[in-house]
């Protein structure tokens, strides 16, 4: 262990300064509160792009038809750039 982590004090699995232990309270236990979603975060959530460009629902079956071709694609692109590199080794 790192002589920092040893000079810290280990409260209920999370490590704090001894220099006040009497001022932690639960709040400093809580995860941070995420970001509230955008509008097009939101938008991007219940809709997908289909092939043509039109918009489909997520979960119709459109939808799920564009998803799969666009993870086949982003497959596709991660086999084409392990070949490239293992060319260039």
């Amino acid at each position: 262990m790192k002589k920092k982590e040893e000079e810290q004090e280990l409260v209920f699995g999370v490590r704090f300064e001894p220099s006040n232990p009497d001022k932690i309270t639960m709040k400093d236990f809580e995860p941070d509160k995420p970001k509230p979603k955008t509008r097009r975060e939101r938008f991007d959530d219940k809709f997908i792009r289909r092939k043509g460009g039109t918009i489909a629902r997520r979960g119709t079956v459109g939808a799920r038809r564009a998803e799969n071709r666009e993870a086949a694609r982003n497959r596709a692109q991660a086999a084409a750039t392990k070949r490239r590199q293992a060319k260039t080794k």
